[in-house]
């Protein structure tokens, strides 16, 4: 591998571990779980999702995101509303209440995020995006890709 390739996957690798850190933070103010704010997070970007939807990002079974869910909701951080498409099932969504929340811890690190951006050009900002999105890509096709795969078989007994 190229410098320049180590050096773009170690930088991606630290801001995931940054995020990471810096979510984790957030979850503790809000008197969160990791996986209860790592949800929230998740409809805070993408706006709903199907307690499914949030199954499969937790990992957890769908009977502890029906319990999540209901945390979540006696919090005031989300709410259920039927899907329009199929009645049966419902979205979930982040409230206005988790939103007042939210919004103040995480405005100053987007002011810090807007100056850095400041000193690129447009056309720097759009192919940053552009190569970003696509390594986010490859990364869901490879995680995709991953739940087809035979975990491997390890022996659990000691090493001498």
């Amino acid at each position: 591998m190229q410098q320049s390739h180590v050096r773009v996957v170690t930088s991606a690798r630290e801001f995931v571990i940054a995020s990471v850190l810096f979510k984790n933070i957030i979850g503790k103010k809000l008197g969160l779980n990791i996986t209860d704010n790592g949800c929230l997070n998740y409809l805070l970007i993408r706006g709903s999702a199907s307690p499914a939807e949030l199954a499969k990002y937790s990992g957890l079974t769908t009977g502890s995101v029906t319990t999540m869910i209901d945390r979540l909701e006696k919090l005031g951080y989300i709410f259920r509303k039927p899907n329009p498409k199929d009645r049966r099932a419902l979205e979930i969504h982040i409230s206005d209440t988790a939103r007042n929340a939210i919004i103040p811890l995480t405005r100053p690190a987007q002011s810090a995020q807007i100056d850095l951006m400041k000193v690129y050009t447009d056309e720097e900002l759009d192919m940053i995006a552009a190569f970003v999105h696509a390594f986010a890509q490859t990364i869901k096709t490879q995680a995709s890709n991953l739940e087809n795969v035979e975990s491997p078989k390890y022996s659990h007994q000691a090493i001498s």
